[in-house]
């Protein structure tokens, strides 16, 4: 199906052999004995897809024009409608864990959290075979990653507060070497379905030490520096087909491996950028090498979408991969474009060059993908600004800070970083002497996993979250889940909002061979 082939590389926590096994054993199963929560996950796979299934292929399933893009909203409800009915809240399963990981909403991952650990996740309590366990071991680290991402992204505390390296990494194999009775894992140097899981893994346990603690760790240079250093160590041992060169080349692999230069763009562009997060406050002072190390970053943040765009630009901008990749991509256009605005001394005409090659190529996405459209208005704004910047004309950095806090961690840095490019600022203001002290200092305590703040109401305090995905965030901009706090024992039936799904499932499906 369309999720399997386009999406599934992003996060690749499915088994997808069983996966299909389930699906169609699905079609042969009564409606009376449809497993709920099953369901719901299938319904989630369905959504996401809808976001970015190509238009004549929805059409060619019978749904007119542009119909699809806005039932992802409907297949999303359906999704939390069937978890409810399914009573997932009484009795936590792995298949909700996977529900929630199809789009990773900020305001249900305190739950997923809770829930994971209920199931002994953070335990790595075995499952009943070695596919079930190795699907546990993902999801695990799955969650670990996205809970890192979201404190990258929103400077907030994570919510796992227990070492996650209890828990073995999924094992370096494709889906094909895992059978119920077997595991083959395979070496390092010959790239795996689950390659990118592993080293995306071990960088966020990195970047996790910034955030774990009760103190501001990221107002002290020298501990910044001792991370940044760490993770300058684990890039350079990555295996080869994830390194890129002195001039910005990379391994380009086969075709039937194209999905492993994309994942390498997405964790080369994600360190780049909280390479860039960590460093920023202490350019302006030029404390220690922060500014040699942003300025690396930023070369290299859009190196490897450089190399996948330039073997064939208009065959690259037909790619399903780059339409998906949308948010990760904006993400860091955004960073090279901050640096435009505030730092004068930065090499301008080639991050430039990137940015124009971002806007350019956002142009030619669907018209009714937000993150396109949208993001590309974003860097069009941020581009003038700089062009008045320039001019010496007044500026209004608040216009653009809600749209691009989660690049920058948080609307409170960014407003505070932007403040800078205030012409005011920038006739005025002399490089101070002294930077960011090396003392931390103390902050609100680790918020605990088992809060009985609602998630509902934390995402109300980040409202910036919903754009923090690393596929994209565009998916449900402003859903509220209708189901929150509802009775277990809703009702739960199939209307007409849904009459299509059988014949979206069916096209989605693959060939039969």
């Amino acid at each position: 199906m369309y999720y399997l082939e386009h999406i599934n590389w992003v996060f690749h926590f499915l088994h997808s052999p069983s996966f299909q096994d389930e699906y169609a054993a699905f079609w042969n199963t009564k409606v009376q004995d449809i497993n709920l929560i099953w369901l719901s996950f299938l319904y989630s796979i369905i959504s996401c897809s809808a976001i970015f299934l190509p238009l004549d292929a929805a059409q060619n399933a019978g749904f007119p024009g542009r119909s699809l893009r806005n039932k992802s909203h409907e297949w999303y409800s359906a999704s939390r409608q069937a978890l409810h009915a399914g009573g997932f809240e009484a009795r936590p399963t792995v298949t909700q864990l996977l529900t929630f990981l199809i789009t990773q909403l900020y305001c249900h991952l305190g739950q997923a959290v809770r829930n994971a650990q209920a199931l002994g996740l953070d335990r790595d309590v075995p499952g009943k075979n070695y596919i079930d366990t190795e699907l546990r071991r993902r999801i695990w680290w799955e969650l670990f990653n996205c809970d890192i991402f979201q404190s990258m992204c929103l400077g907030r505390a994570p919510l796992i507060s227990t070492s996650p390296s209890k828990v073995p990494f999924p094992a370096h194999c494709n889906d094909d070497d895992i059978t119920e009775t077997s595991i083959k894992p395979r070496p390092m140097e010959e790239p795996t379905d689950t390659t990118a899981n592993i080293l995306r893994a071990e960088a966020f346990m990195i970047f996790e030490k910034l955030y774990n603690t009760d103190v501001d760790l990221l107002s002290s240079y020298e501990y910044v520096k001792s991370v940044d250093d760490e993770i300058a160590d684990l890039v350079s041992k990555f295996p080869w087909y994830f390194q890129i060169g002195p001039n910005r080349e990379c391994a380009i692999l086969g075709d039937h491996l194209e999905f492993i230069t994309w994942q390498h763009h997405m964790i080369n562009s994600c360190i780049c950028m909280q390479r860039i997060r960590m460093n920023r406050p202490f350019i302006h002072t030029r404390t220690g090498n922060s500014w040699e190390v942003c300025v690396k970053a930023a070369n290299d943040v859009l190196a490897v979408y450089s190399n996948l765009r330039n073997r064939n630009v208009d065959e690259f901008r037909k790619s399903q991969k780059f339409l998906i990749q949308g948010y990760q991509t904006f993400s860091a256009a955004v960073s090279l474009a901050g640096f435009l605005l505030v730092e004068r001394a930065f090499p301008a005409d080639n991050i430039r060059k990137d940015i124009e090659m971002i806007i350019a190529d956002l142009a030619y996405t669907d018209a009714n993908i937000s993150i396109a459209v949208d993001g590309r208005k974003v860097l069009i704004k941020m581009l003038e600004m700089h062009d008045r910047r320039g001019l010496r004309e007044p500026l209004d950095p608040e216009t653009v800070i809600s749209e691009i806090a989660t690049v920058f961690g948080g609307e409170q840095s960014t407003r505070k970083y932007l403040k800078r490019c205030d012409i005011g600022y920038v006739l005025n203001d002399e490089p101070a002497t002294t930077g960011p002290t090396a003392a931390a200092v103390p902050v609100s305590t680790t918020r605990p996993v088992d809060q009985t703040v609602s998630d509902h109401a934390i995402a109300a305090t980040h409202p910036q979250a919903s754009m923090a995905h690393m596929i994209s965030m565009g998916t449900l901009p402003e859903y509220r889940d209708p189901y929150y706090n509802m009775p277990e024992t809703i009702q739960f039936t199939f209307d007409d909002n849904y009459m299509n799904w059988d014949v979206m499932l069916q096209h989605m499906s693959y060939y039969q061979q």
